[in-house]
Parts: structure tokens; sequence; C-alpha cells
């Protein structure tokens, strides 16, 4: 089995780690990414920590130590390149991202080197996307950061049940965090002066309000779109959502949230097998 690890799905997993426990366990696993995987992971990683002030220097300083990990794992013949005009009509898709490159890759894999793929992501439209594609032509198949961890704590003697708990409860805090900070700046925003007629601009962050508050993130993302679709009619909110596009372009559901709580309580309750 090869494994091939998506950019949100690592960046998460720089955030949460303590003291590389999480990178060391990764290494016995053979996984592998792209090379513009890393870039997106390098460009991405340090905007959270730009949220907190005073800015968290050593923290910035712990996620360059942990990048090395990754450094090593970039997959250096770009031969899969090669596939890019016959996938992309064969995905029919467009852009040339991180998700992308990383399909080409699970299909390079399987053809050349004859082994499945388990391609772990977090991102909610990559994971609609391609996973039918892998499914049907027996590439392999898509998971995300809880299905991640699991494996790691299957595969590791030194991964206790007590450490799974904790890194599932802190996965939950990162996203919860932004949940967070994204209702915080909601309810703070005041309507500017010469947008006070703007009914369309009151309503929308009325039920941009009511949904975060519900949890409802299919509905806030849906929100979301339509503000970045109409940017003019919408602009004092499009300037303040802007800094959460990440999170919002992963499209973070209510069912994954719930599914890394179970997980906590599948622990005690459901333990997963191990030798």
């Amino acid at each position: 089995m090869q494994y091939i690890i998506d950019a949100c799905t690592l960046i998460n997993l720089l955030h949460i780690d303590e003291d590389e426990f999480l990178l060391k366990k990764l290494q016995k696993l053979e996984f592998v990414l792209c090379k513009v995987v890393y870039d997106e992971i390098n460009k991405n990683v340090f905007k959270k920590l730009q949220k907190t002030i005073p800015y968290p220097i050593e923290m910035h300083k712990d996620i360059e130590i942990k990048l090395n990990y990754l450094r090593e794992r970039i997959y250096s013949d770009e031969s899969y390149k090669d596939l890019d005009e016959a996938l992309s009509k064969l995905l029919n898709y467009s852009k040339k991202n991180g998700e992308y490159q990383s399909m080409m890759l699970s299909f390079y894999l399987n053809t050349f080197n004859k082994t499945r793929v388990l391609f772990f992501t977090d991102d909610s439209p990559a994971k609609k996307e391609f996973a039918p594609y892998l499914e049907y032509h027996k590439i392999g198949y898509i998971e995300d950061s809880v299905d991640l961890l699991i494996t790691l704590y299957r595969h590791n003697d030194g991964f206790t049940t007590g450490d799974l708990k904790r890194f599932l409860s802190l996965l939950y805090h990162e996203y919860a965090c932004e949940i967070s900070a994204l209702e915080k700046v909601l309810q703070n925003f005041e309507i500017p002066r010469n947008e006070i007629r703007n009914r369309e601009l009151i309503i929308m962050l009325g039920s941009l309000k009511q949904s975060i508050n519900k949890l409802e993130l299919g509905k806030v993302a849906s929100l979301y779109s339509q503000v970045t679709e109409n940017k003019k009619k919408y602009s004092p909110l499009f300037d303040m959502l802007i800094q959460f596009s990440d999170f919002f372009r992963s499209e973070i559901s209510s069912d994954f949230l719930a599914k890394i709580n179970q997980n906590i309580e599948f622990a005690d309750s459901k333990p997963f097998y191990k030798f």
C-alpha cells in the first residue's frame, strides 16, 4: 500500500503534533507527497499563527524543523506529470493544484508500481471530485485525518489509546478554533455607515451569524460562496471573510466534527484492534 497525503491534512498534523511524535510514527508508512503539495504547506502552514498576538515565534521555529520530515518525502521522479494531458481529460479537471497532482501521482504509482493507493485529505471538494475515479479504476480510495490518526495508532506500539484520544481532541480543537474565530469576527462586524441601507448585506450578515451559531457549516460555506460571487454587493463582508478562505475551501462539515467526537468515544467503548 502506498500512502499519499495532501496539504490540508499535513498542515493540521504539523499544528497538533507534540515533540514530533506523529511525524516520527508517520515515517514508518510508505507515504509520499508532490512538490506542489509541499509548496502549498510551506505557504499556508504559518497562516494560523498570524492570528495569534503576539506572534508565536517559538511555534514558528518548531514547525520549520518539522517541515524537514516532509521535505524528505517529496516524490522526486516527476514522470507522473506525463499523465497530465490524459488525466485532465479523464477527470475533467482544469486546476493544477496539489489535489490534482496527487491524483496524477496516484494513477502513476498504481499503474507502474502495481500498488494500491490510500489518499488522505480533509478537503471535501477533493473527496467528492476524485473518490469515484479512484474506486472505479481500482487505484485506491480516499480517507481523512481521523483515519490517518487511527492508522498510525494501530501500527505503532508506542501509540497508546490515550495518545489517540488526545490527538483526536487536538484535531477537533484545530477546527473548533477556526470556527470560533469566524464566529467572533462575525459578531464584532459592524455595517459601515455608507452601507447602512444595503439591505442584502444586512440579511447576509444575519444569515451567516445564525448559521455559524447553529454549526450549520454547509450553509455557512454556501453563504460564503454567494459573498465571493458578488464581491461588490457584499464588499465589506468579503474583505472580512477572505482571511478564512482556506477553511471555507476545505468545506469542513458538521458530520466530520461529529466523526472526530465519535472516534474519541469509540477509543474507549469500542477499542480499535491492535495486536
